[in-house]
C-alpha cells in the first residue's frame, strides 16, 4: 500500500514524486498480469475449444445416446409371469407370455438404430468443423481488435505530441490559439476513440476465451499469432484434432456400413451434406420400421394349472397358448404419418444443404480473392501513409504546412490502416469459411 503525506510548500514536489510512483506501481502490476496471461496460437484455441467447449461436448452426448439405442434395438424383450387363483377346479393358475421378436422387425429395429447413431457421428463431425471455424473468425476478431487498439493508442500519442508541438509554435508567436484549440479537439477525440477501442478488444479477447471454454471474468490469454499468418495458413486443423476427426469419420463410415445404407463407393461429400444425407437415411430406416410395426406380433403363452390339494398328491395341468394383438382400436397411421412427415423434411433439408453448400462456397471464395486484393493495395496505401504523416509532421515543424493538413494526413493514415486490418480479417474469415465447406467425409 501506498501512501503520501502532503504538507508544507514540498507539496508539488511530493504530488510529482507520488504519480511518478504510482505509474511505477500500475506498470509493474501491469507486467505481472501480462506474465501471469497465457500465450496462445490458433493451434491451442481451437484444441482448446474442441476439448472443453459445450458444443463438442453436447455432441458427444448425442453419440452416447444413440449408442444406447442401438444397444436397446438389440435387447430382447422380457417376458411377463402371472399367478392368479379362482375358486372352481383348478384354482391355481401360473403362466408365462414370452414376446416372440420376430427377425424382420428386430433387424429393422437395429438398422434403425444404427443409421441413428451414423447420423449423429455425422453430426459430431459437422459440430467439431463448425467450432474449428468459429474459432479461427474469432481468433482473427481479437487480433484486429487489438490492432485496432494499438493503433488507437499511436494515434492518442501522436496527437498528444503534436498538441505539444502546436503549444511551442504558438509560445514563440509562429501558431495561433486556434491551432491549440484544434489540436486540443484532436487529442480529446483521439483519446475516446482509443478507450473504446480498448474496450472492444478486451470483449474480443473475453469472447475468445469463452469458446475455448475457459473463464471469461478477465483476461488470462494473450494471442501470438498474426493476421497475415492466418491469411497465409488458412484454418489447418490441430494434430489431435485431426486424429480425433478421422476417429470420428471412421466410426461414422462403419455405422453407415453397418446400417446398411451406405452410399457410392468412394463418393465425397461437404460435412454439412453429408451429416443431412446421414439424417435421411436414418428417417427413411424409421419409416420402414413403422410400417413392419403394423404386423401383428404374437406372444408365446407357457403356464400350468394346479387344482387344490387333496392328501399328498399335486397334479399339474400343462397349459399353452398364443396370443396375438387385435388391429381393433389402432393400426399405426400416426405413427407411419409422423415418420414418413419427418422423412420428407429431412429430404428437404438435403437439397437445401447442397444448394447452400455450393452456393456459399462460391460466395467464400470470391470473398477471399476481393479481401486479398485489398490487402496487397492497403498494404501499399499503409507505407505510404505513414510517409506523408512523417513528412507532414516534419513541414509542419518547419513551418512549410499548415495544422488542418497534418490533421488530414493523420487521419488518411488511419482509415488507410484501419481498412487493411478490415481486409486482412476478411480474408482469414474466407479463408475459414472455405475450408469449412470443403471439409469433406469419405462415405464407403
Amino acid at each position: 500500500m501506498l501512501a503520501v503525506r502532503f504538507s508544507g510548500g514540498r507539496s508539488s514536489c511530493l504530488r510529482r514524486r507520488a504519480r511518478i510512483a504510482g505509474s511505477a506501481l500500475v506498470a509493474l502490476l501491469g507486467a505481472r498480469a501480462v506474465r501471469a496471461q497465457q500465450p496462445v496460437t490458433l493451434r491451442i484455441a481451437t484444441d482448446s475449444a474442441l476439448s472443453r467447449g459445450s458444443r463438442v461436448a453436447l455432441g458427444r452426448a448425442d453419440t452416447l445416446a444413440a449408442a444406447a439405442l442401438v444397444t436397446i434395438a438389440r435387447a430382447w424383450q422380457n417376458p411377463s409371469l402371472s399367478a392368479s387363483y379362482t375358486q372352481d377346479d383348478p384354482r391355481y393358475h401360473v403362466s408365462l407370455d414370452v414376446p416372440l421378436d420376430l427377425p424382420h422387425i428386430r433387424r429393422l429395429r437395429g438398422q434403425a438404430a444404427r443409421a441413428t447413431r451414423a447420423a449423429t457421428l455425422a453430426e459430431l463431425e459437422l459440430t467439431r468443423a463448425v467450432v474449428r471455424h468459429d474459432v479461427q473468425n474469432a481468433y482473427a476478431e481479437a487480433l484486429a481488435a487489438s490492432g485496432r487498439a494499438g493503433l488507437s493508442r499511436e494515434t492518442r500519442s501522436d496527437a498528444a505530441r503534436l498538441l505539444a508541438m502546436v503549444r511551442a509554435r504558438r509560445d514563440e508567436g509562429d501558431a495561433s490559439e486556434m491551432d491549440v484549440e484544434l489540436a486540443d479537439v484532436e487529442r480529446a477525440l483521439s483519446e475516446s476513440a482509443s478507450d473504446a477501442d480498448s474496450l472492444t478488444a478486451l470483449s474480443a479477447v473475453l469472447a475468445l476465451q469463452l469458446l475455448m471454454g475457459l473463464p471469461a471474468e478477465q483476461l488470462t490469454i494473450v494471442l501470438t499469432d498474426s493476421l497475415s499468418s492466418l491469411v497465409a495458413m488458412g484454418d489447418p486443423p490441430p494434430s489431435g484434432a485431426r486424429r480425433d476427426d478421422s476417429l470420428a469419420s471412421r466410426d461414422s463410415s462403419r455405422a453407415l456400413a453397418a446400417a446398411g445404407v451406405g452410399a457410392t463407393a468412394g463418393v465425397r461429400e461437404p460435412l454439412s451434406v453429408a451429416a443431412a444425407a446421414a439424417t435421411l437415411r436414418a428417417r427413411e430406416r424409421e419409416v420402414d420400421l413403422a410400417r413392419r410395426r403394423r404386423a401383428l406380433v404374437p406372444s408365446l403363452l407357457i403356464g400350468a394349472d394346479m387344482p387344490a390339494l387333496s392328501g399328498d398328491s399335486v397334479r399339474l395341468l400343462p397349459v399353452f397358448g398364443i396370443s396375438v394383438p387385435v388391429p381393433l382400436f389402432n393400426r399405426f397411421g400416426g405413427d407411419i404419418a409422423f415418420a414418413r412427415a419427418q422423412r420428407d423434411r429431412a429430404a428437404i433439408e438435403l437439397r437445401t444443404a447442397r444448394l447452400e453448400s455450393a452456393a456459399d462456397l462460391a460466395r467464400a471464395r470470391a470473398t477471399r480473392d476481393v479481401a486479398i486484393e485489398r490487402v496487397r493495395r492497403g498494404q501499399a496505401a499503409a507505407s505510404t501513409a505513414r510517409r506523408v504523416v512523417a513528412k507532414a509532421l516534419t513541414a509542419y515543424a518547419e513551418g512549410e504546412a499548415a495544422l488542418p493538413f497534418v490533421l488530414q494526413a493523420q487521419r488518411s493514415a488511419r482509415q488507410t490502416l484501419a481498412q487493411l486490418l478490415d481486409a486482412l480479417v476478411g480474408a482469414a474469415s474466407a479463408q475459414a469459411a472455405i475450408r469449412l465447406l470443403t471439409s469433406e467425409r469419405s462415405t464407403p
